[in-house]
């Protein structure tokens, strides 16, 4: 699966002049930061909500409603203010308006439908449904390989290759939500239960919101600078070669796929000594990948194209970066699996420290330094998700 999407990936990027593929990598990037500035904890939170009686369709049903009117607000805000960003960016890279225009009504699409397959799959995942996302996930990579391919064939542009995405946003959803409806059975529910569940997750949002938005600063910042600062060259090369983090990324999914359902049911005797062994053993494999990456890197680099074949070492600090940036990732997963969140202002010290040293030590206008930027991204975070480990206090923790 993360195989064929690696494949689709690549069929963009041979197949891109390096100015589409900058502005195709820039919509993807503001993408995921509208997912996740709109979803805030809201998956997670429901996850471990729903946890709590697992047998219960009542409760399942009540916990996705829940979760759907508690981020209204935020889907609307973050629509509000990136659109016109994603507009205003595209046609800073050379788009014209047309283009500018669909792309931003792609972006919008397979925004909304992300935020709602992500809610459900983390509802099947409670329910240990990984079959059933395993399935929709292996359908969806075959789904948007076999779109890209007819760029081989004619020049059809990055609206075309970025339309992939949303095709792929909107079946999952429908796929996701089919499986949990066949699961789940539609019930009466109870409208105090909704109103007390919505409590606790808007709760859980005004602790998570400052903190997911430092991360989004902090891991999809770096694409709308080198946009603004007209850097193509820079954002290209650096978007190429993330895409071999997608390894470290199959190992966040993997493991935060399967085991934060476990952490979220865990007791609280248990639910630590679980954390800390998952966290050692994903830092020690990721970082064993990548080291095997970064000697391998001269023909992967080739797959990539001659454009992208000289970029050894921006290619070594990122795949590092990945595989610690993936590992932090996981322990932000399980933490909030069992709903240790909070410290925003802790992160936001951490955050303002790193961002600083990169404004004023890096140049962020290279490729070596944007490389420097997005390997170093996630150590304000994992200040962040130690305390919370340490700590392990959190909304409606056990």
């Amino acid at each position: 699966m993360q195989a064929l999407g690696f494949c689709a990936g690549l069929v963009v990027i041979r197949n891109l002049t390096q100015a589409d593929y900058a502005a195709y990598s820039l919509a993807v990037s503001l993408l995921a930061a509208m997912t996740l500035l709109a979803d805030s904890g809201v998956s997670s939170a429901a996850l471990r909500i729903a946890g709590e009686n697992v047998e219960s369709p009542a409760h399942l049903r009540e916990t996705e409603v829940s979760a759907l009117e508690t981020r209204k607000t935020l889907v609307r805000v973050c629509a509000a203010v990136f659109l016109p960003l994603v507009f205003a960016l595209q046609l800073r890279l050379g788009q014209d308006i047309w283009s500018a225009i669909a792309i931003a009504a792609v972006v919008q699409v397979a925004f909304v439908s992300t935020l709602r397959a992500n809610l459900v799959a983390a509802l099947l995942r409670v329910q240990y449904e990984f079959a059933a996302i395993q399935r929709t996930n292996s359908v969806l990579s075959v789904l948007r390989l076999v779109w890209v391919l007819p760029l081989f064939l004619w020049p059809l542009g990055m609206v075309w290759a970025l339309f992939a995405n949303l095709l792929s946003a909107w079946a999952q959803q429908r796929r996701m939500q089919t499986a949990f409806e066949r699961r789940t059975p539609q019930v009466r529910l109870s409208p105090s239960r909704v109103s007390e569940t919505q409590v606790r997750l808007k709760e859980a949002v005004r602790r998570t919101l400052p903190v997911n938005l430092g991360i989004t600063l902090q891991s999809q910042a770096i694409y709308p600078l080198l946009a603004t600062l007209g850097a193509v060259t820079a954002l290209a090369e650096i978007s190429a070669i993330a895409r071999f983090a997608v390894v470290s990324q199959l190992g966040t999914s993997i493991v935060l796929g399967v085991l934060d359902s476990v952490i979220a049911r865990s007791s609280s005797k248990t639910a630590r000594l679980r954390v800390a062994r998952i966290v050692g053993f994903a830092a020690i494999l990721l970082m064993g990948v990548a080291a095997a990456l970064v000697i391998a890197r001269d023909p992967l680099l080739r797959l990539l194209g001659e454009e992208y074949s000289d970029l050894d070492i921006p290619f070594a600090i990122i795949m590092v970066g990945s595989a610690l940036n993936a590992t932090t990732a996981i322990f932000g997963g399980l933490n909030a699996a069992r709903m240790w969140i909070g410290y925003g202002k802790v992160y936001l010290v951490a955050l303002t420290l790193w961002a600083t040293t990169a404004i004023l030590f890096v140049p962020i206008g290279t490729t070596v330094g944007a490389a420097c930027v997005v390997a170093s991204s996630f150590l304000p975070r994992l200040c962040l998700e130690i305390i919370r480990f340490s700590r392990g206090d959190g909304v409606g923790s056990m």
